[in-house]
């Protein structure tokens, strides 16, 4: 579970990376820049689930510490992830999830929501499995477990009402 915490570290430390270059980017003239902007937000989007997945594999591991996780399993919880990256792919230059001007100005798609959500869906997930398998976990890592996901949850709730704010992850 310690290289799942690391994974969860380095995720975000490239959204923070991804969030920072979406802002440089934004609204900066030449079609080079809109490109490389166009790529930048492809890559936030597909993205964002990654760490709610990691999150979701690291509640697993703590659960049972002693039991490998399958490939079914894995694949199971992998799937909302790789759902929302075919989603984002397939959106491309569509404006579905969100679209980029011609002065390469940003602006959410109608459907921006997708990959809101699915980060939702992993964290309540796992507080289902926390709350569910309670006897099998220390009490000092349940009340971690349960308090660890409540600011990016919040955060997020937040960053998707408010247009421009960022707090997710």
């Amino acid at each position: 579970s310690y290289k799942l915490y690391l994974g969860m570290v380095a995720a975000n430390a490239m959204m923070i990376a991804i969030d920072i270059a979406v802002d440089a980017l934004n609204g900066r003239e030449g079609e080079l820049l809109r490109n490389l902007h166009m790529a930048v937000e492809t890559a936030e989007y597909s993205l964002t689930p990654l760490v709610g997945m990691i999150w979701t594999l690291y509640v697993e591991r703590r659960i049972d510490r002693y039991c490998k996780l399958s490939k079914k399993q894995i694949a199971l919880i992998a799937l909302p992830f790789a759902v929302n990256l075919a989603i984002v792919m397939t959106s491309i230059g569509k404006g579905f999830m969100f679209s980029i001007d011609e002065a390469n100005v940003y602006r959410r798609g109608e459907f921006f929501w997708i990959s809101v959500a699915i980060p939702y869906l992993y964290l309540i997930y796992s507080f289902i499995r926390i709350v569910k398998n309670k006897e099998s976990i220390r009490r000092s890592d349940y009340r971690s477990l349960l308090l660890f996901p409540v600011l990016p949850f919040l955060g997020g709730i937040l960053q998707s009402l408010l247009y421009g704010l960022t707090l997710i992850w």
